[in-house]
């Protein structure tokens, strides 16, 4: 946003910790990519890019807006991971490690078992992953799948 020639300092998305004390979480500033560059000393992760998605028309593309959804829940998991534990690290390996594994399983009894494949898409749409024709689907449900499993590790477990 610009008022005259001036940025501004309010950023494009904040997630406050405490908004009425004026306590941010986190702030983004949405940028096209080739204005986009962050330096590595700034990078806590980096996500996977999305080049299909280049300008607003591309956001008409039913796929490319299930990627940009995937995306923004992978970015809002991590969030909340940063803000519990104040670092990504241990997460991020462990959805990187486990989800293939997830993604088999599903792909197995999803190709052999019409009812699980009814109860499973209908979870999906629940939870915003609608994508049921895309190659990507079980693998935005299985990350989810697995960072919900380590999000009920570490509440059981008090880590």
């Amino acid at each position: 946003m610009k008022i005259s020639e001036k940025k501004t300092k309010c950023p494009d998305i904040q997630i406050w910790l405490n908004r009425q004390a004026g306590q941010g979480f986190c702030g983004w500033e949405l940028k096209t990519p080739e204005r986009e560059h962050v330096s590595r000393v700034h990078r806590l992760k980096t996500y996977e890019s999305l080049y299909n998605i280049a300008q607003a028309d591309d956001l008409q593309v039913a796929s490319h807006r299930e990627a940009l959804k995937r995306q923004a829940r992978e970015i809002l998991n991590g969030l909340a991971t940063l803000h519990r534990e104040g670092h990504l690290h241990l997460v991020y390996e462990g959805v990187k490690n486990l989800w293939p594994h997830i993604d088999q399983s599903l792909s197995n009894r999803v190709d052999r078992d019409s009812a699980f494949r009814n109860d499973l898409y209908n979870w999906a749409a629940k939870q915003g992953i609608a994508n049921f024709e895309e190659a990507s689907f079980l693998e935005s449900v299985s990350r989810q799948i697995v960072y919900r499993l380590l999000g009920r590790i570490r509440r059981d477990k008090g880590l």
